[in-house]
């Protein structure tokens, strides 16, 4: 699998909610940033693929609910 850095800017209380909420979950800043991308990236696809009638809904919903992890994700919204 290929690798690209992503270069994340945020403000110094939004970087200090997130380094509390990984610190707390037990991975890295880069390892959280990276599966926040890999996520979003993966509900793209799906929301493509559900748009041109290749999942059914219950695929759609199955499948974004099977990686949803709520002690991971957290308050990624509000630290991102």
């Amino acid at each position: 699998m290929a690798t690209e850095r992503i270069n994340v800017s945020l403000p110094t209380a939004q970087l200090r909610m997130l380094d509390a909420h990984v610190k707390r979950v037990g991975v890295s800043r880069s390892l959280f940033i990276g599966e926040s991308v890999r996520k979003a990236l993966l509900e793209d696809a799906l929301a493509q693929l559900g748009g041109a009638g290749a999942l059914g809904d219950d695929d759609w919903l199955h499948t974004i609910e099977a990686d949803r992890d709520p002690d991971f994700w957290g308050a990624a919204a509000g630290a991102a």
